[in-house]
């Protein structure tokens, strides 16, 4: 199951790490260490489902790896020795019917030698002899990390005078926690056991709880045997390479590889920021977008009633030229052009208003980061409207500027003016008639009584009152035109308040995108690991046991 759970996991981490990458969550950087996981194991090396168990020796210069080895496997398969060829290269022993079905690509093949053998109270065990990790050759090192995946049983071997040298197996320690470790106090002969007790309390102060550590002395020319604990090292290592324990260190090393993937996730998951730091940052949009409006608003007033000035109705304008000829004032040939609404947006929205608006974004991204949110999705979605401002105000504007001209003034006011209009043709019209009707009945009274017809009093009165009835009800109705000019000064205002409303309304709309792709992320995160994974088990007891003794956990 976790041989396919991995592999999964590894897709959907991925294919969720690319859509935070896309939504600007995570730069490429953390989208690559997201995405890498260390797929390398011990089975790799083999082309059957049975292999054996993989044992690395490590440790420095002159600690008797190479003779423990041969003492291990029951022949000298290992030359000893300061210029051993191990001492440079990694040396692969293993039985000779069981090859390794391919090598690392990372390896040149110059640097990897295998020597096989026939002892089959071996077969089951592969034994890899590491270059010395305290070698002055940084390859050497890299060679080391690079295999260490590859290995089920770290071997590591000190020796009395050199087990304070802890620089290598601290380093191991950092990438090998998924292994069973052995450390070995070899040439025991020139040891005494306060020296495994500090050797025992230096590894549990760098946090292995309970370190196994074997003393062996594997000197073949001593006469007399010295009493160490080879046979139990011996019979520990046989029986590690039992198919079911070699499985159950598989298993525990791919769930290793998940639980370093997960909590890789929720490293990333952390840096979303939560609905509290959201919420706070649609406060403070509030309180800055307050301020810059007013101090937009501000600046616009006085230009506000310097292009209002351009808005006058056909009779002010006749008035004025007929000022200026009076004056002797040249007059401009041709019509007066209206005024131009584009400039007219352009002049309100100046260099000035933009620097306000686009300071307002970036001080609203910085505090953002002042909370340690992830700014980038959120500088993605507020760029677009640092280049929408501007041309959302000559939307509003010339919307605006359209109804408050096409309807100048009051309700009331255009009621009273058109009413007035109506008077203007209506009261004409009735002085007229009741003239026509005087002259009517004049002539008809005339022609009977032999008298005057109408009289020099009677037209003179007929014109008073023709011109009475239209002069005063055409000077009312051009007196209570609603102004154009301001109604462009209402305009140009309406304008300016639907732009710094809707601007602000984009801004939390894109919030509120934000809100919800971090509700998607998370989501996604969650559903990722949904399934909870158990610690392997080991039916028989005494293998579940033999194997605790060597899974050292690092102490929090």
């Amino acid at each position: 199951m976790l041989d396919n759970l991995l592999p999964e996991l590894q897709a959907g981490v991925a294919d969720w790490a690319n859509d935070l990458h896309d939504k600007h969550w995570i730069d490429e950087t953390t989208l690559n260490e997201l995405t890498r996981v260390d797929t390398r194991s011990a089975a790799g090396l083999f082309g059957q489902e049975e292999r054996p168990l993989v044992v690395g020796f490590f440790g420095g210069t002159g600690v008797g790896k190479s003779s423990l080895l041969n003492r291990l496997a029951g022949q000298a398969i290992a030359r000893t020795g300061v210029e051993r060829p191990t001492s440079r290269e990694v040396t692969v022993y293993l039985h000779h019917d069981l090859p390794i079905a391919h090598l690392p690509d990372a390896f040149p093949t110059d640097k990897v030698k295998l020597a096989l053998h026939k002892s089959e109270a071996n077969r089951h065990v592969l034994w890899v002899d590491m270059p010395d990790f305290d070698s002055a050759e940084q390859a050497n090192r890299d060679m080391v990390l690079a295999w260490l995946p590859y290995i089920d049983v770290l071997m590591y071997v000190v020796n009395p005078e050199r087990y304070k040298d802890d620089q290598g197996w601290r380093m191991l320690l950092e990438f090998g926690h998924q292994h069973a470790w052995l450390f070995v106090i070899n040439h025991w002969d020139r040891g005494v056991e306060e020296q495994r007790d500090d050797f025992r309390n230096l590894l549990s102060g760098a946090g292995l709880a309970n370190p196994v550590i074997f003393r062996t002395d594997c000197n073949p020319d001593r006469e007399q045997a010295v009493d160490d604990d080879f046979a139990l090292l011996q019979r520990t290592i046989q029986e590690l390479a039992d198919d079911n324990i070699i499985r159950h260190l598989e298993e525990r090393g791919v769930r290793q590889k998940i639980e370093e993937l997960q909590a890789r996730t929720r490293s990333v998951v952390a840096t979303l920021g939560n609905e509290q730091d959201i919420d706070a940052i649609a406060g403070e949009w509030d309180k800055l977008w307050q301020t810059a409006s007013a101090k937009i608003e501000t600046s616009q007033s006085w230009k506000i009633n310097e292009i209002a000035a351009q808005f006058t109705s056909k009779e002010t304008r006749w008035f004025r030229s007929a000022i200026k000829a009076l004056r002797g004032q040249e007059q401009e040939s041709g019509d007066t052009p209206g005024p131009d609404m584009q400039a007219g947006a352009e002049a309100l929205w100046t260099p000035a208003v933009c620097q306000l608006v686009d300071g307002s974004i970036d001080e609203l991204l910085q505090r953002a980061r002042y909370r340690d949110m992830a700014s980038g999705p959120l500088k993605h979605l507020l760029a677009p409207l640092k280049a929408q401002h501007r041309e959302l105000f000559e939307q509003c504007y010339h919307s605006e500027m359209q109804k408050a001209l096409a309807q100048p003034g009051k309700h009331w006011q255009r009621l009273l003016n058109r009413v007035l209009g109506w008077l203007t043709t209506l009261l004409p019209i009735l002085a007229l008639l009741w003239i026509g009707y005087k002259v009517v009945v004049g002539f008809y009274l005339g022609n009977e009584s032999g008298g005057d017809y109408l009289g020099f009093n009677f037209a003179i009165h007929s014109l008073l009152l023709l011109g009475v009835s239209w002069l005063v009800p055409w000077f009312i109705y051009q007196k209570s035109k609603p102004s154009l000019q301001e109604a462009a000064v209402q305009g140009m205002r309406n304008a300016s308040h639907v732009t710094l409303r809707r601007f602000s309304v984009m801004a939390h709309e894109a919030l509120e995108i934000l809100r919800q792709r971090r509700a998607e992320a998370l989501a996604g995160s969650e559903s990722l690991f949904a399934v909870q994974l158990q610690p392997g088990q080991l039916a028989d007891k005494d293998k579940a046991r033999i194997l605790a003794r060597l899974l050292t956990q690092k102490v929090a």
